[in-house]
């Protein structure tokens, strides 16, 4: 037999410095045991790339098992296949990431993950607001109760018009100039402006009207009427149903005066004029408002006129 030379041996005896123990036996002899030492067997992973050429499980014994990459990443790459899947199974639920400890087991459709602010995430149904006596075009106000609103049936909008049934209180009230392309029908900040349905007949935008039994009417200081007398409005469109001026800055282009004149109710049809009228009986003077600017009027008609005699 050729001579057999091993670079280290043990006896049976000596089992507690190693980690495997082969068994040879000579002819004629007894059985002898070759110790391999553990340092033999040592296997550094950070400097030896494994590949797994099939399905493999590592198990612990319940031991714990660190990964400690000591200050570098930790990574679990699975993106070179399409479609592929991560999965951390724990079967007590007890997972934490950057210590925070996420559930044990899913929640139901449409919770979220909400935090009990020390460190433990859970399962929540969302919280959300609770808005009372809804419809359509209703404001939003406020409640006493907390996460609860109020959809308001006296305040609606539905965002060209802004409805209030009830009693509007406040300090100063600012209205913007009318910014469509036409100058008539427009009127400052601050003008009253009232709605008393439709007119017998159409009304010119830009006009003085009178309200009388008919609802919106011409207006003329030929006599003693409501056509004269009465109610008067300027007319901010074509539809009096979309308000008159009751009282405010109107653009009224005005062809003679100057600043400060005195403006008057006119003889033609839903006019006004610098001129005071005088000279026809049964004609009426009243005072309509201000000139202000060639294109402005401060309206404000008098409750008072004077009847030509």
């Amino acid at each position: 037999m050729a001579n057999v030379k091993f670079s280290q041996f043990t006896t049976e005896t000596d089992k507690a410095n190693v980690t495997e123990l082969v068994g040879f036996k000579t002819v004629g002899a007894t059985n002898t045991n070759v110790g391999i030492s553990p340092a033999d067997l040592e296997t550094n992973l950070g400097n030896t790339n494994l590949t797994a050429d099939g399905n493999r499980t590592y198990d612990q014994d319940s031991n714990d098992l660190t990964i400690n990459p000591n200050g570098g990443d930790f990574k679990i790459d699975d993106s070179t296949t399409a479609g592929s899947i991560v999965e951390i199974k724990v079967a007590q639920g007890n997972v934490k990431l950057q210590d925070l400890t996420y559930p044990a087991t899913d929640g139901s459709a449409g919770q979220v993950i909400t935090t009990n602010g020390n460190k433990t995430l859970s399962f929540a149904d969302v919280s959300g607001v609770t808005v009372n006596t809804q419809s359509q075009h209703r404001l939003i106000t406020c409640t006493s109760t907390n996460d609860t609103l109020e959809g308001e049936s006296g305040l609606t909008f539905d965002g060209t018009t802004l409805q209030l049934s009830g009693r509007l209180n406040a300090f100063s009230v600012s209205i913007d100039r009318d910014t469509t392309t036409t100058i008539l029908g427009r009127y400052g900040r601050g003008s009253e402006v009232i709605y008393l349905g439709t007119a017998t007949a159409d009304v010119t935008k830009g006009g003085i009207y009178a309200y009388g039994a008919a609802g919106w009417e011409d207006s003329n200081a030929t006599s003693v009427s409501a056509a004269s007398t009465g109610l008067m409005g300027y007319a901010t469109s074509a539809n009096s149903s979309d308000g008159m001026v009751k009282k405010g800055i109107i653009y009224y282009a005005l062809g003679t005066g100057s600043n400060g004149d005195v403006v008057y109710l006119d003889t033609t049809n839903n006019t006004l004029t610098t001129t005071a009228v005088s000279g026809t009986a049964g004609f009426v003077s009243r005072v309509m408002g201000y000139r202000l600017s060639a294109d402005t009027v401060y309206f404000n008609p008098s409750q008072d006129w004077i009847e030509i005699s």
